[in-house]
């Protein structure tokens, strides 16, 4: 098991809508799970009847579907561990996200990833689905264009339990390469994980053409970490080297008798 715990990239803003958002979802958490427990909708409790009705409207489906589901599915969870991973993965990478787009421009680019995610699962599931996973991938994904060069700091548990830094790329290219499978996986009817892989995925893309395309139109400033800039010096890297290579052939020619 992989937990990021961090990265190595100083952040100039307080996290504040990051921290914000992970309190809703654990405290709406917390109170699905209490209402779970006194009943639902088959508790003589006519406000927990009325609490589960909500709940149960707040999910996303395609039948019946309602506009605001787009939005609401992002902070309902199935269990604590699905809750809790994913705040996991929020916490180091949407504070880097949160630090280069603002905290306004975070939060919309959060809602509106997720409920994106939240309708490309409608247009292939019949399912209803709930979770910020959409949401959290498309941070990741986020993460890894603004600051690729980076590293991660990852408490390592498989059979030892230490911490270890990873390169960024290999970190979350290693999570897109799980998802995928699983998305091929469950497609060929091998396995029956109800994981959202679409979801997973679409967060992933969206994250990534968003982030690239905002630093690309300067919407959001560059700096010497992201990946525009990367490529551009990659670039550069290979017009000198081009260069020197077509001098050095010169001066070969010209040395010859």
């Amino acid at each position: 098991m992989l937990i990021p715990i961090g990265t190595t990239l100083e952040n100039r803003r307080k996290p504040t809508v990051t921290h914000l958002l992970i309190a809703v979802n654990l405290i709406i958490y917390a109170l699905q799970w209490g209402v779970v427990r006194s009943g639902g909708l088959l508790s003589n409790d006519e406000l927990v009847q009325s609490v589960a009705r909500v709940i149960d409207h707040c999910s996303l489906s395609n039948s019946p579907f309602h506009w605001y589901a787009l939005f609401s599915y992002q902070f309902l969870h199935g269990s604590w561990w699905h809750v809790i991973g994913n705040m996991i993965f929020l916490l180091p990478f949407g504070k880097v996200a949160e630090d280069r787009f603002g905290h306004t421009g975070f939060l919309g680019f959060y809602l509106l990833s997720g409920a994106i995610c939240g309708f490309l699962h409608t247009l292939f599931s019949i399912a209803p689905v709930i979770g910020a996973s959409g949401s959290v991938c498309a941070v990741t994904a986020a993460f890894l264009v603004l600051a690729p060069k980076t590293n991660i700091r990852v408490l390592f548990v498989f059979f030892l339990i230490g911490f270890i830094q990873i390169p960024s790329v290999l970190f979350v290219m290693f999570f897109v390469t799980i998802d995928t499978f699983g998305l091929i996986s469950n497609s060929l009817g091998v396995n029956n994980d109800p994981t959202a892989w679409v979801v997973h995925l679409g967060g992933y893309s969206i994250g990534f053409l968003v982030s690239f395309l905002l630093l690309k139109t300067k919407i959001v400033s560059s700096s010497e970490f992201d990946l525009p800039t990367m490529l551009v010096q990659l670039k550069r890297r290979r017009t000198y080297a081009k260069v020197v290579e077509q001098s050095s052939n010169v001066k070969i020619r010209s040395a010859d008798p």
